[in-house]
């Protein structure tokens, strides 16, 4: 960054010199009229450039207080010195109140007070010049309080860019506790989902088995209990093969599949493995869906959660899941022949839509659930695509891998407590 303030500034350099080299050159060749010292002149100017290509040049983008002092004090002498051998070096103001600008005491105050000394010296070479005190008067004011205004627009502009800097912090801040908050949000809710799935039909099903297992071991050690163990033993494994088949259900619903291979195969496996566990003729038809993976996670724990209703609540014998393009909108539509539901089903626990509703919302989607013609439930997933759709803010990108992510650890531990 500060070579590329160099070059820029190398430029302005240069092109000031040789502009006041020219008009001296100029001047001399064709005008006679008025006395000038041209070698001082020229003297002057390369004295400029070496302060410039030693000093100067070297302090930009460096904090040097005193030698950035010292540095514009050289300029001004040489800039007076230069102006009172001949009027044309006054050019060199073009560039000598922007060098102020940059290597002047911070604040409005320490720029104003080398102004005016630069001002001064402009006004003192031309006085004892060729030029005259009205003219060196005249010139040295109007630079002066041309240099002022332009100094006074660069600070507001400079204020205001950190003003807006700051506040742009803030709301980057803001954004990241607020997605930080959100995470943990769904990693709670979604805890609170597996617990009370649990208590609901696992922990049911272990009491079960340990009251079994007692009445069976009351059996074998009661003298006419024995010809009744046997129909206990295998009511025993059969509630110990009911809880198994409870296990992998949730196991499953709170699986992420991996998107790597594509959203379409993805979906497939989640189908294919729903019909496997429960014996409800599967099917999903999709066509050329290509949108944001973030897109692709959403749309696939929908399905997953749409599945999962159908297996908990719908008593169906055939669910078919369809993902199109309509428009700049994805839409993910699953489809049962069970019990159906009577009207729209708001954000009700037992369904899990509102952490589907929350996900889907983050990407400016919607979700419906509603009974299916002919019987039935129909349940309409629509998502933006990312080729109509606004890029997805970074911070809903990081809550939804975070969410995928915290879904996993829990179901790590859902398994290692399974097992």
């Amino acid at each position: 960054m500060n070579m590329q303030k160099r070059l820029w500034w190398d430029a302005a350099v240069a092109v000031s010199v040789l502009a006041c080299a020219f008009l001296v050159w100029l001047d001399t060749a064709f005008d006679h009229a008025m006395p000038k010292n041209a070698l001082g002149a020229l003297l002057a100017l390369a004295a400029f450039a070496v302060a410039y290509g030693v000093f100067g040049r070297w302090l930009i983008g460096r904090p040097h207080p005193v030698a950035s002092q010292v540095y514009l004090g050289v300029v001004v002498v040489i800039t007076a010195v230069g102006c009172a051998a001949d009027p044309n070096i006054a050019v060199l103001q073009a560039i000598a109140y922007p060098l102020i600008g940059c290597f002047a005491p911070v604040g409005f105050f320490g720029m104003l007070a080398w102004d005016v000394l630069l001002a001064l010296g402009v006004f003192v070479g031309l006085a004892a010049g060729p030029a005259g005190a009205t003219a060196a008067a005249i010139t040295a004011v109007l630079s002066f309080l041309f240099a002022v205004a332009i100094g006074l627009w660069i600070l507001r502009i400079t204020h205001w860019g950190l003003e807006r800097a700051r506040l742009l912090s803030e709301v980057q801040k803001a954004q990241q506790q607020a997605a930080v908050s959100a995470r943990d949000a769904g990693a709670a809710r979604e805890r609170e989902r597996l617990a009370r799935d649990m208590h609901d039909t696992v922990a049911q099903s272990l009491t079960g088995l340990v009251m079994l297992a007692e009445r069976a071991q009351r059996q074998a050690s009661a003298p006419t209990g024995a010809g009744e163990l046997p129909d206990t033993l295998a009511t025993i494994e059969d509630a110990a093969r009911e809880t198994l088949r409870e296990i992998r259900s949730l196991v499953a619903e709170t699986t992420t599949p991996s998107v790597d291979d594509g959203l379409a195969e993805a979906a497939r496996r989640v189908v294919q493995r729903f019909a496997r566990e429960t014996g409800i003729a599967a099917s999903i038809e999709f066509d050329a869906v290509v949108p944001q993976r973030e897109h692709e996670v959403v749309l696939l724990r929908c399905l997953q959660e749409g599945l999962a209703n159908v297996r908990k609540h719908a008593r169906a014998a055939t669910a078919a899941a369809t993902l199109r393009s309509v428009g700049d909108t994805v839409v993910l539509e699953v489809v049962d022949d069970g019990v159906g539901v009577a009207g729209v089903v708001d954000d009700e626990e037992g369904f899990g839509l509102a952490g589907m509703r929350e996900r889907v919302r983050m990407f400016g989607g919607t979700v419906a659930l509603r009974p299916a013609p002919g019987g039935g439930a129909r349940l309409t997933v629509s998502v933006p695509s990312g080729s109509g759709a606004a890029a997805v803010d970074p911070s809903v990108a990081d809550i939804v891998e975070h969410a995928v992510d915290d879904e996993a650890s829990v179901r790590t531990a859902h398994e290692g407590g399974a097992a």
